[in-house]
């Protein structure tokens, strides 16, 4: 099971989401939503984190995560809600 975070970042509007690490030669995949029906890919990491920016202040944002290794996708986490501040 993936393990998928967030939180609100230090700068106003922004949100950290850390993902559970993958091996050697692993993308990370990012999705977001407003009202958690659309949803939106974000750039690619191949970190096990990346930086949202350009949140509202306390609104609700729901996002997704992702892991694509040699094998392919390994399927994308539920979502969760976090509010920037």
């Amino acid at each position: 099971e993936q393990v998928f975070d967030g939180f609100a970042g230090v700068a106003s509007g922004t949100i950290v989401l850390v993902g559970k690490a993958g091996g050697q030669n692993t993308c990370h995949e990012w999705w977001s939503s407003v009202d958690n029906i659309n949803w939106v890919r974000l750039e690619g990491t191949i970190n096990a984190n990346t930086l949202v920016t350009g949140c509202v202040p306390g609104a609700a944002m729901y996002f997704r995560h992702q892991i694509i290794d040699s094998n392919g996708g390994q399927g994308l986490t539920d979502p969760i809600m976090r509010r920037a501040n």
